[in-house]
């Protein structure tokens, strides 16, 4: 059986106290069974809270680290499937929940008892539910 990005958000986000985007890349390499090292996962920080300014929500950020860690020939000009990638991930997002944008979800979607982990299970869901998607041509 394999293992789902929401087997592992509850433990990350309850457990550890991590943000949105810590979260959610922690998540994904156990699920996903990356090799992404722990060190490599400070690089989230700051992705929380929408950038800390409520802007893009850090577990979209994490989406795209992801992908572009899966995806990527060591630059973003030698992949022009990361692109098409972020692009389906950015707009289905927008079209399933309304916003990208951490202030947006978190007013819609966030609850007292959760937190923000309802919004980083949604986001997780459609991350996975996209990474062997077929991608749409230019």
């Amino acid at each position: 059986m394999s293992k789902k990005i929401n087997d592992f958000t509850t433990h990350y986000y309850k457990d550890c106290d991590y943000n949105c985007c810590e979260t959610t890349l922690w998540a994904i390499r156990d699920a996903w069974d990356l090799d992404i090292p722990d060190q490599a996962f400070a690089l989230t920080s700051g992705f929380g809270g929408g950038c800390c300014n409520r802007d893009l929500c850090g577990a979209v950020a994490a989406g795209i680290m992801a992908y572009g860690y899966l995806f990527t020939d060591l630059r973003a000009h030698n992949s022009p499937d990361m692109r098409k990638r972020c692009k389906l991930l950015m707009q289905t997002l927008e079209e399933k929940f309304g916003s990208c944008r951490c202030d947006y979800l978190k007013e819609n979607y966030r609850t007292e008892e959760e937190g923000c982990l309802t919004v980083v299970k949604m986001i997780a869901d459609v991350i996975e539910e996209l990474k062997d998607a077929e991608l749409p041509e230019d």
